[in-house]
């Protein structure tokens, strides 16, 4: 999911840590920050949307743009 993918951005950059300037961690440090709000709206949206099921994911067909 999403939020996962965020959240494990965030950790990877502290590989970083010791190994930039100060300034450069500084950075860092702020998109760390970044990518973690994010996750956390990002995994409070897929809390609240439902599973796709076939029905909502099926395709809906619309004849004045899907015309051959």
């Amino acid at each position: 999911m999403l939020s996962h993918n965020l959240f494990s951005c965030a950790a990877s950059i502290s590989v970083l840590a010791g190994r930039v300037s100060a300034a450069q961690w500084a950075f860092l440090q702020l998109l760390q920050d970044t990518l973690r709000d994010q996750a956390r709206q990002a995994r409070q949206l897929e809390e609240r949307l439902p599973l796709p099921t076939p029905d909502t994911c099926r395709i809906i067909r619309r004849p004045d743009q899907d015309a051959i």
